[in-house]
């Protein structure tokens, strides 16, 4: 839905900004974004040159600092790293102390900021596993704020999938915050495939397959042929290499062969 009037949005661990995209895309205005890489604030800074950026640390943000950096928004969104989270590290036993120390950081911009900004909703994404891990609330005390607050309650952390909202990706994710309930744009019967998405582009080594008008399966969105110059090349590997690939990606060692 398009706000007759932007809602403000800062993204912290904001990479080359996929979240931001989207949000900008739905008609927010995205005035903030945070992460300690250079070459990703270097990158989200192209995508979105209207947004204050931050190159840091977010461990190394005090309490009474948060005010000076961050400024008031209307939603906070952040994807903390999910690698300590993920069943694929250490087949999910990996120790989760870097993770969850990364989120309560997080959380606990969130809480200063709904105590004493104009916050209004704030999102959080990361693993299914993650939800585990998450207290349903925080005290002001555990986040280690300076004088007195609420408690930061958790009013939900549900699993989402990527296919349910249009995306030919069988990807599946945790948002917990506080944020309103989440329209499906597909049922599983008319779920988008990536066949779907070829489909529209036609084969990238035969040009004359696809149409002259190239529409997005998804969105509104149309490109002439011509112009999609990063489909229509010979990306085919030698033999040699993608054997080789596929060794390193099944040979796990200890673990054992994977699928």
């Amino acid at each position: 839905m398009i706000m007759s009037e932007k809602l403000t949005v800062a993204d912290f661990f904001c990479g080359a900004g996929g979240i931001s995209e989207g949000f900008r895309q739905k008609g927010f205005e995205v005035v903030f974004a945070m992460d300690y890489w250079e070459p990703a604030i270097e990158t989200h800074q192209k995508n979105h040159p209207e947004a204050e950026h931050v190159l840091m640390d977010i461990k190394n943000m005090d309490a009474d600092e948060i005010d000076e950096i961050v400024p008031d928004v209307d939603i906070i969104v952040g994807g903390p790293p999910c690698q300590n989270f993920s069943r694929s590290n250490k087949a999910g036993k990996a120790d989760k102390s870097e993770g969850l120390h990364l989120i309560e950081h997080f959380l606990r911009i969130v809480a200063w900021k709904m105590e004493h900004g104009d916050l209004k909703y704030w999102a959080m994404e990361n693993v299914p596993p993650t939800a585990n891990h998450l207290k349903d609330k925080y005290t002001w005390e555990e986040l280690q704020l300076p004088g007195e607050g609420s408690d930061l309650v958790i009013e939900k952390k549900p699993v989402h999938h990527a296919v349910d909202y249009g995306a030919p990706q069988s990807r599946r994710r945790m948002v917990a915050g506080n944020y309103p309930e989440l329209e499906k744009r597909r049922e599983e019967d008319n779920w988008k495939t990536v066949q779907d998405v070829f489909d529209k582009l036609g084969d990238p080594l035969n040009p004359e397959t696809a149409p002259d008008i190239i529409e997005d399966p998804n969105h509104d969105l149309e490109i002439p042929k011509e112009e999609l110059t990063d489909h229509f090349y010979d990306s085919r590997e030698e033999e040699y290499r993608w054997k080789a690939a596929r060794r390193r990606k099944e040979d796990h060692g200890l673990m054992g062969k994977w699928s």
